[in-house]
């Protein structure tokens, strides 16, 4: 679970820092997946009473607010020329 809540910035990050839009998209998918996985793990915790209902629920909010972030991102970078000109 820290490992997917950890993931999503550094590959932003990393995305970002390879300019071009098809580049930085496939960092931002995979960003998103490990939303996704991350949701997943919530409803996991909250079975396994590790984690209470309420603030599994604050959390998956502010993850879905970040995957959704994400697919705008990624319908940005889809709308533009794959290979250039560079992001900036």
């Amino acid at each position: 679970m820290r490992r997917a809540a950890e993931s999503p910035c550094p590959n932003i990050a990393e995305g970002f820092s390879r300019f071009y839009p098809r580049e930085f998209a496939r960092f931002v998918r995979i960003a998103k997946g490990s939303l996704s996985e991350l949701l997943d793990h919530l409803k996991l915790a909250v079975r396994r009473q590790l984690v209470d209902p309420e603030t599994a629920k604050s959390l998956d909010s502010l993850t879905r607010r970040a995957r959704g972030a994400c697919t705008g991102l990624l319908r940005y970078l889809e709308s533009t020329d794959p290979d250039g000109p560079p992001v900036s």
